[in-house]
Formats: structure tokens, C-alpha cells, sequence
């Protein structure tokens, strides 16, 4: 069991952009909502995109792209990914990473959706770019603000021109950036000021007040929205150009929207003002207009539509369209059309829901604003109220609703609001034909001025609880006459106590939990109109939610939760411990993380939702069997705040959840087919009442509480009831019995033919003629109807008839064994041919036609030797097999026949007749033209694409020619079959009859076809039996029909009836034959009155007659009944040999489909491994234009980069040589004055020392002479002049290396660039020649079927498909011939073991013998001994001697003899005792070990089950994963299809390592033979007479 998003009822307001030109996206609980906004009156279906795994706290920030389709977001999580999808698919397009560790307040994607930016923040203020081409991060800069206080940089965009223009803002003002690409991507910062950049600060840059909006304009210009004016800047200085105030009365307002239209600048303001600034005059107000539908409405987004000809604004619970006016567009008619709200929800959370029936199940939402919504199953807005106070001038007084419940037995519902009122409402269509509802009431009670926390209608009575923080009242909903009048049944106060939280009924009780930890339930009794507390149970923590879960004649079960609390407290009591207050507490703990908020319960109980404080939501199954337990069925983080609400729809197939971020979830259960979830069983629902629908009445705060007036009004109200009946009943009465006397007077003047009798006076002739009228009507539309849908139902049936029947060729038919149940066979069904099938089949086979006469002249049919010996190797005619897998159909049969002839005969029968000179005519036959097989290819004369598209043709012609072959037979066989059971059912016709006359009931043989199998035809025939509706007329004439009655007839019927009874003598059966078994002899009448002694002799005459008579009918009676049952054996032989006969038949026929099923498959995948090589050349040559392509380009790119390196080389060659001639003349300098001073002032060597060393100072002034100066002025203007020449030349110098750096560095970089594309030219090269070998082979290549038996695959067998990649074909003779040289040396290394066995065997045979006779002659020792050292005595010598003479000896040998007979006799004794304890305690453990066995065997049977569950448990939630998030099943899958490779790889590689160990035991045990020495001699050490 799963949850799957159905559609959302809620909108929490917030950013809404388009991703398409009608598709908008926005902000929905933890995830992404997607609508479509074509048809304004009714939004489209709402797609979702969440990831409860990545983003369980919502998006923080997300954005569009609307000419490439493309959505980015960002989940609210520690160091967030950037998603990027594609719509419509929804595809992950890429997964940006690198960015903030926090999270992102504003992202953008340029206009050509190539790069994506965006800003972190609070704390973190940053801004990074992406490249979405290859998903990484181009450039990060910091943008500023004080990093221990947060900002909020709420927005960044892109130039709508320029994507290398950017631009921030946010409380930090305005900030452009630009893109800079030099080695790598930089963003330059450009800072927006006002005024000029030297009038500005010290860096350059003005603080700007918070920018609340910002656009991009034509020219790369910026309107920003400040707090109180509007600014101009140009993006590319920073600087402002224009300025323009706002309105005072707008100042405090926040600005949402900002934009150019023409020389109007449109703003719009959080309040609905939109205010148009005409740019021609400065700061001049053109228009301001208010476009909020309701005066306390408040928006929080606006944007542009993407075609530029409208406003979308948004806020809580709101979307609207403003369309503008494209006429004229710079007044205050700017916006043309109404005001179209696409979305109107609730405009806060929802804390109430309810589900009732008016026509169809509806849902009524109640929200924190004070509005009702009723809403229908797909999430469509059908009715809206808000309740409102009437004393209030104020029209933002809107009273809230605190709680709202439904009627268990009627569509009816109430609420409980905020000033202590409770309505009862109800719903009607507004229209007949319109879906909207009307929200009607039904009655209101001001019960106190406090708000009603709870509102609770009894399961079984009508009647209702109200409970606010400190009173509860038992409300009376009952229908009184037409109409539900609301009062108050009982009440009570709570004192003493904390405010109430929740209530719940319990039968007669009512239970109410308190914020003091505490339960106290209260008796209600409506007939005294008390209600009293009965007991009081204190809980471990406030239970802030109650509901039911089970309650009947054993017992009551509710669950209560806890915000504080993770736990569930379920509460369990029988009926008699309920009434004292003992309830069994049992805690369950739940998988919310931090507290439980709300709880639901199913109808019928089997199903409970929780909504924690965490924001998941919970789905439970609730077990009562043995106590209370609940087992988690699933779970959804869909919120990004507590869960405020759930609830269950009527049928259990819906759950509605709301949450405190004003989202509203409808999720469809998914329940699978072996969980059966009961309804709830309520009492019969009330008759439908004529009810006076009312508006719903505005409230009033000086209205009187009913415990200020309900005395009075009780009896105001009993009075006034009293009247009214009374007065209704009179005038009622009045009426009646005017209309009759008037009646009765007209009677009784009409004449006596007209005059009527009491008891046939028509009171109402018009109202007959109405029923009468609206019957007929009734019955026309009926009739119509009929006639409409039968017509529908031959439109369909013709479309299924031509698309499932017409056009089969030949349709699926199965032909049943007589006698064998599970024997069948059927015939291959064939669709026709279309048109273009047949004629491509005709031009290839006239192709073939033409090609086998231009050959059979020179060559022959069959392959050439020279063809074989160059496309084949000699030594591997054994891979063809002999032909047997050629597609030829001379060998479907080849296992029963022996040429194609058999296949021809078409008499039914399955083997052939050897005949050899109908083998010589079908030979002839085989090299005819015109046959398929003839014009069939072999396998390796393939050498073109051509000739393999032509082979694929052929074969397919050649399986449907045996196909139809097959058909054939099998209609053949079909037919028999219809014969023999027409024969079949004759004889048991026959059976029957003996039975009949013998009166006997033996089995015999009954056989019917299988209908549709064995006679398809009956699916398009149409049986009395499938005709379930039909006119009235229609059926009046049926019955007729089938009765043979008529109204007008009836009579004559029954006289004809009489007539011809009487004519039968009373009998309408037919003549029969005399049955000859019962025939009875009529004795004479007077045989039992007289004796035999009395009788005359014409009495005995008569008597010897009948006893003659009957004994003759005895003997041919038992004739005919022997004759009989012969008959009667010889028909059931008969019909069992003819069964027999047709079941062999039908055997032989299934045994040969199995057999051209075979041959089918084979020739299939010799087709398909062709196609598969025709693709795979069809790719490669795609491959290879493509890469030549890319080669050609990559040349191209090369001769410009070799022109960029030889232009390059030459600049730096030129530059070196300025450098060297810019540095030889400042050398020059140095010399030039040392020879001037010495030619011109006659310097000696010095002086002109001293003149250089001034001369090289660094720090020389050049405005005043030195202080050590000794020399005149004209030559320190010479030495000035030389000084200000070198100086010259060395910055020249300076920037000629740096130059000369920059183009060595540009010429390095022009190398590597020209090294890398000659690399890739390089790979694309070898890749193409590689292509080209493929395609090379691929030429050569061949495919051959190779048929080898099972023993003979020797490839390792994979899970699912067996990879025969890398598998090689050795001929089975080479195998053999290795063989048996292995077997010679195993048989010559046998016989050596032999040997050294019988050697061995000898030996220790030998040291036996020799420890035996050492053994034997120690023993003979000690014997010897023993008599040496025997002492004799007298009576030793007595017995040697033999004496006899005393009579002791005997004596005491038969006390012994009797003493070893009793030892004997008890030694058995016990011996016989410990058998039979023995015996029984093997019994005892044999019974134990079956015991054990048997328990074994359960317990696999149990871990099976565990198993199989376990598999049904994954499997439904890889099913709820696919349904809730296409991107996570995607990426689920490929792990999926990894895991697999890599387990794969592993076993490849874990089998590879067992085999080579094998084989590594293997030579070690052929290296070192075995030794079996020490064993023999240890064992033969340890025989017993070795001792």
C-alpha cells in the first residue's frame, strides 16, 4: 500500500513563473507544483515535482527558463544541489554542485540557457556561476554586507541581450556584475552610484536604500524600485541616469512588480495598486488604479506573461491574470478585460475538513481566513462562503472558524466559529446543468461568546456536541416537520479545569481532553437533558487530537496524540470497564521526529493517517485483533511545516492533508487487491425531506446567548408550533372538504350512465393526465436513449470485428483430445497482408527470379567451391551441420522425413512412404524458380546489405508458408474431428437409449467442443443470453411470443387446447414403441379369487396357457436384454477406438507443431542476428560520415590555429628583435655621453667617472642640481638630457618584455590548443579506422546457426542470458583426439599405481606374517615358562592322574553347573529387559527426529513465506517510488542495472579464481603420486592378533 499526489487544494502565495507560454510553476509544500493556465476558467492538471529524500524542508529558491522549457531549484538542505529538468518530461537534465553550504535565496537562467547564476544568503553572501552545458562551476565572488548580520539579496537576473551582464539586489542595494573569459571565468563587479565617480566615496560606491524589484530594460538599462523612488542605471557603468519619486501614499507599501511599456513605468504595489510613471516628464503620475479583488487583499509576486500582454499577480491563495490593453496602454485604461482570478483557495492554513454527499462525494475545507470551500474529487472549487459580522462597518472583520465537521448519515455539515456560533449547512447546485454549489443554512445557534473548539455529530443520533474552552452543549439536529430547528439538549461547565482541546463520542458518552493532562467523560441522557461527568482518567501529556478506532459489543478503541509527544496513546476498554473508567494504556511509537499534531481514522477503522510537528505524514493499518497495534504502511514528507490536518475521503480511496505553510494535499491511496477495507456500517439514512434552503445569515455580536434565552424560546416556540399545526390541519381540512361536496354535487346530477359509484370516484382527472403524460415522455427519452446507445454499440463492435477478426487471415483455433485432458494442439494465426507487404514480396522475388535465370547458365544453385574455399577455412564444414538449420522447409520434417515431399501431402498423415520415384520428382521441384527455398540464399553466399535485407524477405515468406502448411493439416484434423464426433455422438445417442431400456446407469464417452477455443466463430455471434436491455415493446412482444398468448385470443386458445385433448384421449404424447423389457402378460381376473382344486378345465386350459405365455416372454426378454449389452459393449468399444484413433492423430499433429515451432524460432533468430548486423552497418557508416565530419572540421580548426601559431611566432620574433635593439641603444646612451664628455667639455677620466656615477643614481632629481655639483650648467643639461633618454628607453624596455611575456605566453597557449586538436584528429582517426575494419569484416561476415547438444556447451550458464561474446567452436574430433591421448596416459599412470599397490600390498602382507610369528613364538615362550614354573599339588596330581574315586568333585561341579545355568537364565533376564527399554527409547528417538524433521520442514515453509512477503513489500514500494518521483526511479533503476554489472563481474571473476585453483589442485595431484604406507601399517599394527 502507497500514496500517490492526486492534486492540491491550497496555494500559499509566493513567487509563480511561466515555463512555457501557459504553464506557470510555484511553490507548494516541500516541493514544486506545475499548472497549466490555457483555459483560464479551468486550470489544467497540476504535475508535482518533489524529492521527499533530498528536499524534506522545502526549495528555497527556484526559477524558469521559458524558451527552452527548463525548471531549476533548489532543496532547502546543507550544501544544496541546483536540480535542472526539462518539461515537459520532467527529465533531470543536470545536478549543479560547488556551491554554498547554506542555502540560495535567488537563481536565474539566461536568456539562452547556457549559464545559470545564483545568490546565497543570509549569512553566506555570495554569487556563483554555472555553465548548464557541462554542469560546472565557472566563477564565485563575494557580494558584500556584513557577514554577522543577515541581508537579503532577494533577487539576480541576467540581460535579456547580454548573458554576460548581471545584475544583484536586495537591502544592499544594487550591484551589476559582468562576465569576463580570459584563461578562465570571472565576474567583474560594477557598483551602482549615484551622481559621477568623483563625486562618489572613496571606493566608488553609494549605498543604495533596499531594492525592492528590479527590471532589465532595452539598452542594457535597469529600473530599480527603491523605498522611494524609482532609479534609472546603465549596466555598464553603474551610473544613474534617471530618477523618478513615488507617490507619498505609496512610500509604505512595498513594491512588487516593476516594468517599461513604451514611455510608461508600471508598478505594482503589495496592496493592489498599480501606478503608471510617464517618462517623458519627470517624476509625473500618469494613472494609479487599484486591482485587488477584495479592499483586504495582499499580493507577493507579480511578473509579465511571456507574450508581453499581460499581469500575473499572486498572494496567499490567490493567482490572477490582468490583461493588458494593447490599444492603449498608456493610461488608466491600460488593462483590458475583467479581472480574472485563475486560482482563489484559502488564503491561510486549513484547520478544518469534512466530507459530505450532495450529488457526488465533496470535501468542505475550512481555513484560518473564515472561508468555506467545497471542493469535488478532482480538486475543483465548487462553492465558497465567508462568515462575516454584521455589526461591524469594518469589512475586514471576517470571523474565523475554529472547527468543522459532517453528518455520518446525510450530506449535511457543521461548523463551529470563532464567537461561540454553530451553523449547520448543507450544499445544492445552483443549476441544473451548472457544477457550481450553493452553501446553504440550515439552521444557526449562538451558544456562548467563546470559540468553539469542537463540533462532533453522534455516529447513531441526531444530535451533536459543541464544545468550547469552558461549556459543552448536546445540540438536537433532528428533522421536525419539514425542517431542522436547532436547540440545545443539555449542557454543562467546566470548572475547575484548563481549556478543552478535543472530544470524541463514545455511545452515550461523550469524552473531552483538557490542556491539564487530563480526560473526563461525561454521560449524556437527551431524554433528562443532563449531561454529568461519569469518570476522569489522567494522561502523561495534553491530547491535542481524539478519534475512534474501533468500537462494538466487545469493546472501545481510540487513539489521542501530543505535540510534545512522538508517541500514540491508544486507549482499549471493554463496555462495563468503560462505564468505571478503566481504560488499558498502550503507547506506539511513531516515526515523527518531533511530535504527532493530528490524527485521522478511516470509516470503517482499518486505516490511520498522523501528521507530525516534522511535516510527514504517516499511513497506518490499524490492528485489533489481539490489542491495539498499528503497522506503518508508508510515508511522505510533504510539508514544509507541522501537518495542521488529515483526513480520510467517504470510500477510503482519497486522504486529505493540510499544513501550517498553507498547502493542501489530496494523496490516492493505493490499497492492493488482497487488503480489503471495510465501510464503515452507519444506521439507514434519513428520507429525503423537502427543506427550506436559507442563505447563510451574517452574525451579530449583540445577539443573545442561548443560556440567556433558551426558556423562552422553548416556549415561544412550543406555542407557536401548536398554532400553526393547528391551523394548517383546519385549513387543510376546509379545502378537502369543499373539493368533495362540490364533486359528490356534479356526481349526483350527472345522468346514470356518467354517474360513478364511491369507490370509482377520480378525484384528481388532471393529475392523472399529468402521470399519464410524464410516463409517455419518460418512456420516448427512455426509448431514444436505447436507440443511441445500441447504435454505439454497432459502431464498436464493427471497429473491434474489423480490428480483432477481419483482419486475421487465418484466427487462433485449438483442437481438444477426446480422451487425454491436457492433450491439445492449435493452428498459428495469421493476420492478412497488407498492400505494401505484398507488392515489396513480389518485387523481390521477380528480383530473385531474374538474378537465378542470369545464373543458371554458368553457375549453379548452389554455393561455389571457390566461394567456400575464400570465405571459409576447409577444416570447418562440421559448424554447418549438414544444412540442417537452412531455412529451407524440406527440413521442418527432417527427423520424420526424408525431402520435402511430406510436407506436400496434405492427407493427414505424418510420416512418409519412402517412395523413390516420388523423391526424384520432388528434387526436380526443389530447383524451381519459383519456390521460396530455391530462391533462398545460402548462409555464407551473403555478401551484401542488399542481398541480407532480400534473405530476410524470403525467410519470412518461408515461415509463413509453413505456417499455412501447418494450417492446413490442422484444419484437416479439425474437420476429422467434427466427423468422428458426429459419429461419436450417434452411438452415445444409442447408449443412451439401452440405458434407458435396461435401466441401468452406466458411464459412457460425452465429448463437446470447447467453446471459444475449438469454435472461435462464436465470439462474434451474439446470444439471447448477452441481450440485456431492449425497448418495453420489444419485451411485451417477447413474452408474447415465447408464451403463444395473446389478450385477444385467450379463450379461443383454451378451446383449441380442450379440443385437441379430447381428440388424444387426454394424452398429447406421441406413439412410441412398446418397451419389450417391461412388457408385462395380463393374468386372468379370477387367478387370486379361486383355488387351483376349484378351477373348471377351460380355467386350467387357460392358466397352462398364460404360464406358457409367460414363460416364452421371460426367455425373449432375456435374449433381447443380452443382446443389449453386447450392443451396448461393442458402442462403448467402438467409441473408444475412435477416440483413440483421433487422439494419436492429434498427438502426431502437436508432436510436428512442436517441431515446425522449432524450426519457426530458429529461422526468426537467423533473421534476426541478419537485421541486427544490418544496423549495426547501417550505425557504423553513420558513425563514419559523422567522424568525418568532425575531421574535417577539426582540419579546418587546425589550418586557423597553425595560422594563429605562425602569426604568433612571428609577432614574437619581431618583438624579441625590438627588445635587442631597444637594449643595445640604452647601452648606446651611457657611451654617447662618455664620448661627448670627452670630445665636447675635454673631461679627464675622473671628472667623467664623477658625471656617470651622478649619472646611473636611481634616485637623481631632475628640477635641481645636486649640492655636491661642481661642474657648469651646460654639462648638467647634457647629463639631464642623457638621463631623461635612458630613462625613456628603459620603460620602453619594461613594457616590450612584458609585451614579449604576454605573446610568448599567447604562442604557448596557441601550441598546446593546436597539440590538442591534433590529438583529437588523431583519435578520431584511429576510431575511423577502426570503424572501417568492423565495417571491412563485416562484410566478410556470415551468419551460420550452429546446432550442438547440450553436453557440447561448455560456456558457463548465466542467471537470465548466457553472453557467447567471447565463446570459440572446436570441432568435436579435435576434442576426441585430446581425449584419448589423456585417457592413454591416465590408463598407463592407472597401471603403475597398480603395481606399486600389489608391491606394497606384498610387502606389508610379508611384515604381518613376520610380527605374527614373533608374536606366536613370545607366546610359546611364556607358555613354556608358565609350565616350568607350575607348582603341583595332590589334587592337581589327582586330576592328572584321573582319580575318580571321591564323590566331592561331582557334587561340586553341578552346584556349579546349576549356579552358571541361573547366572545364565538371569543374565538373559536383564538382558531381555535392557531390549526392550533399549527398543522404546529408540522409538522415543525416531518420534523425536520426525517431530524434528516436521518442524524443520515449517520452518521453510515460514522463511519461504518471510521471503516471498518481503519481495510483495519491495516490490510495492519500488511501485510508490516509480508513481511519486520519475527522477528517483530513474536513478533507482541505473543503481539497479550497476549493482547487477559489478555482481556479474564479481561471480565472472570469483568463478575464474575457483577454476584456476581446480586446476591448480589438479597438477599438484598429477605431480606426487599417493602413498597409502603409513596407513597400511598403522592398520595393521591395530589388529587384535597382532597383540
Amino acid at each position: 500500500m502507497g500514496l500517490s499526489i492526486l492534486g492540491h487544494l491550497g496555494f500559499a502565495g509566493g513567487e509563480v513563473t511561466f515555463i512555457d507560454q501557459d504553464v506557470v510553476v510555484y511553490l507548494h509544500g516541500n516541493g514544486l507544483a506545475i499548472s497549466d493556465l490555457t483555459d483560464l476558467a479551468n486550470v489544467g492538471p497540476t504535475k508535482f515535482v518533489t524529492n521527499n529524500l533530498e528536499c524534506p524542508l522545502g526549495i528555497s529558491a527556484f526559477t524558469t527558463s521559458v524558451p527552452e522549457h527548463l525548471v531549476a531549484f533548489a532543496p532547502r538542505s546543507a550544501e544544496p544541489c541546483i536540480h535542472v529538468l526539462k518539461y515537459p518530461q520532467l527529465d533531470p537534465l543536470s545536478v549543479l554542485r560547488g556551491g554554498t553550504d547554506l542555502e540560495y535565496e535567488s537563481i536565474a537562467i539566461s536568456h539562452n540557457a547556457k549559464m545559470l547564476c545564483a545568490v546565497s544568503g543570509p549569512f553566506d553572501h555570495h554569487l556563483y556561476l554555472w555553465s548548464l552545458e557541462i554542469a560546472q562551476t565557472l566563477a564565485k565572488v563575494a557580494i558584500g554586507g556584513n557577514l554577522a548580520t543577515p541581508c537579503t539579496w532577494h533577487n539576480c537576473s541576467f540581460s535579456p541581450k547580454n548573458s554576460s551582464m548581471v545584475c544583484t539586489g536586495g537591502s544592499y542595494g544594487l550591484v551589476f556584475w559582468k562576465v569576463q573569459v580570459v584563461n578562465d571565468h570571472k565576474l567583474q563587479r560594477i557598483n551602482a552610484v549615484i551622481g559621477s565617480r568623483e563625486d562618489a566615496a572613496e571606493d566608488g560606491n553609494v549605498l543604495l536604500d533596499s531594492i525592492s524589484a528590479q527590471c532589465w530594460t532595452q539598452n542594457n538599462l535597469v529600473l530599480a524600485v527603491g523605498r522611494s523612488s524609482v532609479m534609472e542605471f546603465d549596466a555598464h557603468s553603474g551610473i544613474l541616469t534617471r530618477l523618478f519619486p513615488l507617490a507619498v501614499a505609496l512610500q509604505e507599501s512595498l513594491c512588487l512588480f516593476v516594468t517599461a511599456i513604451e514611455e510608461i513605468i508600471l508598478l505594482l504595489f503589495s496592496n493592489g495598486i498599480v501606478q503608471g510613471i510617464r517618462t517623458s516628464t519627470s517624476g509625473s503620475t500618469e494613472f494609479m488604479l487599484n486591482v485587488a479583488k477584495e479592499p483586504c487583499s495582499k499580493y507577493s509576486w507579480c511578473s509579465l506573461l511571456p507574450r508581453r500582454d499581460g499581469l500575473l499577480l499572486s498572494g496567499p491563495g490567490r493567482i490572477q491574470i490582468l490583461t493588458l490593453n494593447g490599444a492603449d496602454a498608456s493610461s488608466s485604461k491600460i488593462f483590458a478585460g475583467p479581472n480574472a482570478a485563475v486560482i482563489d483557495y484559502h488564503n491561510g492554513p486549513v484547520l478544518g475538513m469534512a466530507c459530505q454527499s450532495i450529488n457526488d462525494p465533496t470535501l468542505v475545507t475550512a481555513g484560518a481566513d473564515g472561508a468555506l470551500g467545497v471542493w469535488t474529487r478532482d480538486g475543483t472549487l465548487v462553492g465558497r462562503h465567508k462568515f462575516q459580522i454584521s455589526d461591524v462597518d469594518s469589512e475586514d472583520c471576517v470571523v474565523s472558524i475554529t472547527s468543522i465537521t459532517s453528518a455520518p448519515c446525510n450530506s449535511n455539515f457543521a461548523v463551529g466559529t470563532s464567537i461561540g456560533c454553530i451553523f449547520l449547512l448543507s450544499g445544492k447546485p445552483k443549476s441544473q446543468n451548472n457544477v457550481l454549489v450553493d452553501l446553504v443554512s440550515l439552521g444557526n445557534l449562538q451558544l456562548c461568546r467563546e470559540p468553539i473548539t469542537s463540533v462532533i455529530f453522534h455516529p447513531e443520533k441526531d444530535i451533536l456536541a459543541a464544545i468550547s474552552e469552558s461549556n459543552a452543549f448536546i445540540v438536537d439536529t433532528s428533522p421536525q416537520k419539514g425542517s431542522i430547528s436547532l436547540c440545545v439538549l443539555a449542557h454543562t461547565s467546566f470548572s475547575g479545569h484548563l481549556a478543552s482541546l478535543c472530544a470524541l463520542w463514545c455511545n452515550d458518552y461523550l469524552m473531552v481532553a483538557f490542556a491539564g493532562q487530563s480526560i473526563i467523560s461525561y454521560l449524556v441522557d437527551s431524554d433528562a437533558h443532563s449531561l454529568n461527568a461519569a469518570w476522569k482518567f489522567e494522561t502523561d501529556f495534553p491530547c491535542a487530537g481524539m478519534s475512534r478506532l474501533k468500537f462494538d459489543s466487545n469493546g472501545v478503541t481510540f487513539l489521542a496524540t501530543s505535540p510534545i509527544s512522538c508517541d500514540i496513546m491508544a486507549l482499549a476498554s471493554s463496555d462495563a470497564m468503560y462505564r468505571n473508567g478503566k481504560l488499558v494504556v498502550s503507547k506506539i511509537e511513531s516515526s515523527h521526529d518531533k511530535g504527532v499534531m493530528c490524527l485521522g481514522v478511516s470509516n470503517g477503522g482499518e486505516l490511520v493517517a498522523t501528521g507530525g510537528v516534522d511535516g510527514r505524514i504517516a499511513l497506518w493499518r490499524a490492528l485489533t485483533e489481539s490489542g491495539v497495534d498499528l503497522v506503518k504502511l508508508c510515508q511522505m514528507n510533504l510539508h514544509t511545516g507541522p501537518v495542521a490536518y488529515t483526513h480520510f475521503s467517504l470510500d477510503t480511496s482519497i486522504l486529505y492533508s493540510s499544513g501550517s505553510d498553507g498547502a493542501v494535499f489530496s494523496l490516492n491511496i493505493l490499497v492492493p487487491q488482497t487488503l480489503a477495507i471495510p465501510s464503515e456500517r452507519h444506521k439507514a439514512e434519513h428520507p429525503k425531506l423537502t427543506i427550506q434552503h436559507v442563505p447563510i445569515p451574517a452574525m451579530s455580536f449583540h445577539q443573545a446567548t442561548w443560556c440567556e434565552s433558551c426558556q423562552e424560546q422553548i416556549e415561544k416556540l412550543a406555542a407557536l408550533k401548536i398554532k400553526s399545526h393547528e391551523a394548517a390541519q383546519r385549513s387543510i381540512i376546509a379545502n378537502l372538504r369543499s373539493r368533495l361536496l362540490e364533486l359528490v354535487a356534479k356526481n349526483n346530477d350527472a345522468c346514470l350512465n356518467e354517474k360513478l359509484e364511491r369507490n370509482e370516484f377520480i378525484i384528481d382527472r388532471a393529475r392523472h393526465r399529468q402521470v399519464l403524460t410524464a410516463s409517455q415522455r419518460k418512456a420516448n427519452e427512455l426509448e431514444k436513449q436505447l436507440r443511441v446507445e445500441k447504435q454505439a454499440r454497432d459502431v464498436i463492435s464493427a471497429r473491434i470485428r474489423h480490428d480483432c477478426w477481419d483482419c486475421m487471415e487465418v484466427q487462433a483455433t485449438e483442437c481438444h483430445s477426446f480422451l487425454t485432458p491436457r492433450l491439445l494442439t492449435s493452428n498459428f494465426p495469421l493476420k492478412l497482408r497488407a498492400d505494401k507487404q505484398k507488392h515489396c514480396l513480389e518485387c523481390v522475388c521477380f528480383l530473385r527470379k531474374l538474378a537465378l535465370r542470369q545464373s543458371a547458365s554458368s553457375i549453379s544453385l548452389s554455393l561455389d567451391s571457390s566461394v567456400l574455399s575464400r570465405r571459409l577455412s576447409h577444416n570447418i564444414s562440421w559448424m554447418v551441420n549438414q544444412g540442417k538449420l537452412l531455412p529451407s522447409l524440406d527440413l521442418i520434417n527432417i527427423e520424420q522425413h526424408d525431402s520435402i515431399a511430406s510436407i506436400k501431402l496434405l492427407d493427414g498423415a505424418l510420416e512418409n512412404d519412402g517412395n523413390d520415384d516420388e523423391e526424384a520428382r520432388l528434387s526436380e521441384e526443389a530447383w524451381d524458380e519459383n519456390l521460396t527455398t530455391t530462391q533462398l540464399y545460402q548462409p555464407i553466399a551473403l555478401h551484401t546489405s542488399i542481398q541480407k535485407r532480400i534473405q530476410c524477405v524470403l525467410v519470412g515468406e518461408l515461415l509463413r508458408q509453413a505456417q499455412a502448411d501447418f494450417n492446413f493439416r490442422f484444419g484437416l484434423l479439425h474437420d476429422e474431428k467434427r466427423i468422428e464426433l458426429g459419429r461419436i455422438l450417434e452411438k452415445t445417442d444409442r447408449l443412451q437409449g439401452i440405458c434407458g431400456e435396461l435401466g441401468i446407469m452406466e458411464d459412457y464417452f460425452k465429448h463437446q467442443f470447447a467453446v471459444p477455443e475449438e469454435t472461435p466463430e462464436v465470439m462474434i455471434q451474439v446470444d439471447k443470453s448477452e441481450i440485456y436491455s431492449s425497448t418495453p415493446e420489444a419485451t411485451t412482444c417477447m413474452v408474447r411470443k415465447s408464451t403463444g398468448l395473446n389478450a385477444d385470443n385467450t379463450d379461443d386458445y383454451h378451446a383449441s387446447k380442450r379440443a385437441l385433448e379430447d381428440m388424444m384421449y387426454g394424452t398429447l404424447e406421441t406413439k412410441k414403441e412398446t418397451d419389450r423389457l417391461q412388457t408385462v402378460l395380463q393374468a386372468p381376473s379370477w387367478i387370486d379369487d379361486q383355488n387351483h382344486d376349484d378351477l373348471t378345465s377351460e380355467q386350467k386350459k387357460e392358466l397352462e396357457e398364460f404360464e406358457t405365455a409367460k414363460g416364452l416372454l421371460a426367455q425373449q426378454q432375456a435374449k433381447y436384454r443380452k443382446a443389449l449389452e453386447l450392443e451396448f459393449k461393442k458402442l462403448r468399444t467402438e467409441v473408444s477406438d475412435i477416440a483413440c484413433s483421433f487422439d494419436d492423430k492429434l498427438k502426431r499433429l502437436a508432436d510436428h507443431r512442436v517441431f515446425i515451432m522449432n524450426f519457426v524460432t530458429t529461422q526468426e533468430l537467423y533473421s534476426s542476428r541478419m537485421c541486427v548486423g544490418l544496423l549495426k552497418n547501417e550505425a557504423r557508416l553513420i558513425t563514419l560520415s559523422r567522424l568525418g565530419s568532425q575531421i574535417s572540421t577539426l582540419n579546418l580548426k587546425k589550418d586557423c590555429q597553425a595560422d594563429i601559431v605562425t602569426s604568433s611566432l612571428s609577432l614574437v620574433s619581431a618583438e624579441s628583435d625590438r627588445l635587442n635593439r631597444l637594449q643595445a641603444e640604452d647601452k648606446n646612451i651611457d657611451r654617447h655621453l662618455k664620448r661627448d664628455l670627452q670630445v665636447e667639455k675635454q673631461m679627464v677620466q675622473e671628472d667623467i667617472k664623477l658625471v656617470l656615477s651622478y649619472f646611473r643614481r636611481n634616485n637623481l632629481s631632475l628640477e635641481e642640481k645636486p649640492d655636491d655639483w661642481r661642474f657648469d650648467d651646460t654639462t648638467w643639461q647634457m647629463l639631464l638630457s642623457s638621463r631623461k633618454h635612458k630613462v625613456a628607453k628603459e620603460a620602453m624596455i619594461s613594457d616590450a618584455a612584458e609585451t614579449l611575456g604576454n605573446l610568448k605566453a599567447k604562442h604557448a597557449n596557441s601550441l598546446v590548443v593546436f597539440g590538442d586538436i591534433e590529438q583529437e584528429i588523431v583519435k578520431l582517426r584511429k576510431r575511423q579506422a577502426k570503424i572501417r575494419a568492423e565495417l571491412a569484416t563485416s562484410e566478410v561476415n556470415c551468419e551460420i546457426l550452429v546446432q550442438v547438444r547440450q553436453g557440447q556447451n561448455e560456456v558457463d550458464a548465466e542467471a537470465a542470458v548466457t553472453d557467447y561474446f567471447d565463446a570459440i567452436f572446436l570441432p568435436v574430433e579435435t576434442i576426441q583426439g585430446i581425449n584419448q591421448v589423456i585417457t592413454q596416459l591416465g590408463t598407463e599412470q592407472i597401471k603403475t599405481l597398480t603395481k606399486i599397490k600389489h608391491f606394497r600390498k606384498s610387502i606389508n602382507y610379508m611384515e604381518w606374517e613376520s610380527s605374527f610369528l614373533k608374536a606366536q613364538s613370545h607366546d610359546l615362550e611364556e607358555y613354556y615358562t608358565d609350565l616350568q614354573l607350575l607348582h603341583v599339588t595332590k589334587s592337581l596330581q589327582s586330576v592328572l592322574k584321573g582319580n575318580q574315586s571321591t564323590t566331592a568333585a561331582p557334587e561340586q561341579i553341578a552346584r556349579e553347573e546349576a549356579r552358571i545355568s541361573i547366572l545364565i537364565k538371569a543374565n538373559e533376564k536383564k538382558l531381555s529387559t535392557l531390549t526392550n527399554t533399549n527398543s522404546k527409547l529408540v522409538q522415543q528417538i525416531q518420534a523425536r527426529e520426525d517431530e524434528n524433521k516436521r518442524l524443520h520442514l515449517q520452518l521453510n515453509q515460514i522463511n519461504d513465506a518471510i521471503i516471498v512477503r518481503e519481495a510483495i513489500t519491495r516490490s510495492q514500494l519500488n511501485s510508490f517510488t516509480e508513481e511519486a518521483n520519475a527522477e528517483q526511479r530513474t536513478r533507482y533503476h541505473m543503481k539497479r542495472i550497476t549493482l547487477r554489472r559489478r555482481l556479474i563481474d564479481l561471480a565472472k571473476l570469483q568463478t575464474e579464481e575457483v577454476e584456476f585453483l581446480r586446476q591448480e589442485l589438479d597438477r599438484l595431484r598429477q605431480r606426487t603420486f599417493p602413498s597409502f604406507g603409513h596407513a597400511t601399517r598403522d592398520r595393521h599394527m591395530a589388529l587384535s592378533d597382532s597383540h
